[in-house]
């Protein structure tokens, strides 16, 4: 193809990704003005060849709205110029090809242009507020196209739980960044970056639900990406049905004989109970079937709150924990349960209090 008559950027001639051009420039100070259209982000690739040895090539980028974002020229007469630039599609692109000097010439130059694509399906996600909705168990494929695009997604959880996420199947050349926030929106409450460009990254978080919690994805480097990045997003419950319960004021009531199976999460997660014992006697609290990397912390307290009466820790992650006492009633008792390393857990525990 060698196209004429588009020496102004309003007669640019139509090009397709793929396709080579040649032209000569003339007349001297003239620029030749080509068009084609991203169908989504990507890179632009272009590259100025067999030029006549006399001309300092010169190449430029506009956007849809004719604006330059990007110019480069050689540094000697008859060089290859290779300009490189991520975009942010869909829509036209312009480019300007020139002599830097101002030169006409009878011999043509080659032009090549190519895109490689980055057609992400989650765009435009750029913030909270436009956020992709996500579920536990998705996987999504989007890629950071243009450079410093931020991806932004949200999962709502009706219960208090372990959030994990990992970044796979990213491209050699991308460092990858995510960032993880509460409903709050600007309070980042766990991030993870990678060491080196191409590696994986995991995230792993204990959440308070119920609520929505929003995920960042990016390039720490700022850079761009014509191939996508793989997002796993994956929820372990704790559903509690007792909470909230944090406190002596809010302990759950409980019964003889009863047992409870609960949770502690997120981490730092106290659980309390409260329970009534008509005459003095001996309380037997026991918890069981507690969670493998759980060690267990039981309290026992009398109706002044603060007053400890009696304790028990597990030695070791896993292990079952008992507390015997003997209390004067009547009155109410309070049972403190946590995990002693202060850990979440996705896994439940059974508590039985007997009088």
């Amino acid at each position: 193809m060698s196209p004429s008559g588009n020496n102004q950027i309003g007669d640019a001639a139509d090009i397709s990704a793929g396709q080579s051009v040649s032209q000569t420039i003339s007349p001297a100070g003239s620029s030749n003005f080509y068009r084609f259209q991203a169908g989504s982000s990507g890179i632009v690739k272009l590259k100025l060849e067999n030029v006549p040895k006399d001309m300092r090539p010169y190449l430029c980028l506009y956007d849809k709205n004719l604006a330059p974002i990007s110019e480069k020229s050689a540094s000697n007469a008859g060089d290859v110029l290779n300009l490189e630039k991520d975009v942010q599609g869909p829509g036209w692109f312009y480019i300007e090809a020139r002599d830097i000097d101002g030169k006409a010439h009878s011999e043509p130059y080659t032009l090549d242009v190519a895109f490689e694509p980055a057609p992400d399906q989650y765009e435009p996600n750029p913030n909270y507020f436009r956020a992709t909705d996500v579920k536990s168990g998705e996987d999504i494929n989007a890629y950071i196209c243009p450079g410093s695009d931020d991806d932004f997604y949200k999962i709502f959880v009706d219960t208090s739980g372990i959030l994990k996420l990992k970044l796979d199947g990213v491209p050699a050349d991308m460092r990858s960044y995510l960032q993880l926030y509460d409903k709050g929106f600007g309070n980042s409450i766990a991030s993870s970056s990678a060491s080196s460009p191409g590696d994986k990254v995991g995230l792993e978080k204990d959440i308070q639900g119920p609520g929505w919690f929003y995920i960042r994805v990016q390039d720490a480097d700022g850079k761009a990406h014509s191939e996508p990045y793989t997002l796993n997003v994956a929820f372990e419950p704790a559903p509690d049905q007792y909470e909230p319960n944090p406190n002596y004021f809010r302990a759950t009531q409980i019964a003889q004989g009863q047992s409870i199976t609960a949770y502690i999460c997120p981490s730092g997660d106290e659980d309390f109970y409260k329970f009534y014992m008509g005459s003095s006697g001996i309380v037997k609290v026991t918890l069981d079937s507690v969670p493998a990397d759980m060690r267990s912390w039981l309290q026992l307290y009398d109706k002044g709150f603060g007053n400890s009466i009696a304790s028990s820790t597990a030695s070791s992650p896993g292990d079952k924990v008992r507390l015997e006492k003997d209390v004067q009633g009547p009155g109410w008792f309070y049972i403190r349960v946590q995990d002693a390393d202060g850990k979440a857990h996705s896994e439940p525990y059974t508590l039985t209090v007997a009088l």
